[in-house]
């Protein structure tokens, strides 16, 4: 038994309608669709790999960017959008590109830092960092803040204490400036006197300013940095200066705790470097108390010059204690300036300890890293094992 038939209905004119069986339609498509293909063009055959050959051959990117150190075998740490650690050589892969920081530790070899730039793969790798040695860009950006050339290049806890010094000294020698001009508009002997004082210490605290200030722009000339010695689209080699005594004593010698820094002993680079800038701080401090002091005397010598016979013995007292205070107050300054002294050379005695093999202090690094590059295209994780 035939089941109903099924119809559909075309239109050709406004005045002429046709049924059409459906299965008749969809006949008349199949067989449209078997011409049309067998009409078309055949499907394009495999290249031929002679005709690869003789041909011009075409531009391939390396797959790859070859991280190497000089030494080799240094440990290196990549971060950036995403991040990366382990010894050298280190592979990236193409998606690897940007600006990142690079710092390279190993034996023998003082902790460098520095910053890359990444272009997609075929073209240079950059250097966003000062290279190797002395140069006008070095010079320009040591003279920012005192502490914030230290702390850009990662070794926050110094450019901390730097910055901590500074900013005091510039608080401090406001509030003496502030006390100055407000004194020194009273006519009064006494007012004179003491805005004296705060003038004699507003120009020490600027002394000490300036101090630090010159401290952290050489601290961050003899920095190790990692120079950029090789460089093309498939392999890069970073360098970083090998440890050495004399590179040690000669730098703690210009700045406390240099030397230490530079042969990777940060937490007593930063011991002596504290030590020395809160010595030199309090010598400012007690400086200050001791003209303070001495004004004092002065004014009292200046009432028992001119004092009745009932006052007289109670001022002889009080300038008797005065000068007592002086005495004690210039021991004070004079064991603060013997302190930073000491301490200094002291610093430098400890930096020509260091062993003919310093290393980066910290476990040893894995042979095994992880990342997990967070980029435009998407995220992904890699594993790099290496024997």
């Amino acid at each position: 038994m035939r089941g109903p038939a099924c119809f559909f209905k075309v239109n050709f004119l406004p005045c002429l309608r046709v049924s059409v069986p459906i299965q008749g339609v969809i006949l008349c498509a199949t067989v449209a669709s078997f011409i049309a293909f067998s009409a078309s063009p055949s499907r394009a055959e495999p290249p031929d790999p002679a005709a690869s050959i003789s041909g011009a051959p075409e531009a391939v990117q390396p797959p790859v960017l070859t991280i190497l150190t000089d030494p080799p075998d240094s440990y290196l740490s990549l971060r950036g959008e995403s991040s990366i650690s382990g010894r050298t050589p280190l592979d990236l892969p193409l998606l690897w590109t940007g600006r990142f920081s690079v710092r390279v530790e190993g034996e023998g070899i003082s902790a460098a830092q520095g910053v890359l730039y990444l272009p997609s793969r075929g073209g240079p790798v950059k250097s966003l960092s000062e290279p190797d040695g002395f140069s006008a860009q070095l010079l320009v950006r040591s003279l920012n803040y005192p502490g914030i050339p230290t702390f850009s290049s990662e070794r926050r806890w110094r450019g901390a204490l730097f910055g901590a010094a500074a900013t005091a000294a510039v608080v401090a020698g406001i509030h003496s400036h502030v006390e100055y001009r407000d004194l020194i508009s009273n006519p009064d002997l006494h007012s004179v006197d003491r805005g004296e004082d705060y003038q004699r210490g507003r120009n020490a605290w600027a002394v000490y300013f300036g101090a630090v200030y010159g401290l952290s722009a050489i601290d961050y000339w003899v920095r190790s940095r990692v120079d950029l010695v090789e460089s093309t689209p498939s392999r890069i080699t970073l360098s970083a200066p090998a440890v050495s005594r004399g590179g040690a004593v000669w730098r703690s010698f210009l700045v406390p705790g240099a030397g230490q820094e530079y042969s990777n002993r940060g937490g007593t680079g930063l011991f002596w470097l504290a030590a020395t800038l809160a010595a030199g701080g309090s010598y400012v401090t007690a400086d200050g108390i001791v003209s303070k002091y001495e004004s004092d005397l002065s004014r009292a010598e200046r009432a028992a010059s001119v004092a009745s016979p009932s006052d007289l013995a109670l001022l002889t007292r009080e300038i008797s204690r005065k000068n007592s205070d002086i005495e004690s107050m210039k021991d004070v300054r004079r064991g603060t300036l013997a302190a930073a002294a000491i301490l200094h050379v002291l610093n430098v005695f400890d930096a020509a300890l260091v062993p003919a093999g310093a290393h980066a202090v910290g476990s040893p690094p894995k042979k095994v890293s992880l990342s997990f590059p967070l980029l435009g295209q998407g995220s992904s994780i890699a594993v790099s094992t290496r024997f």
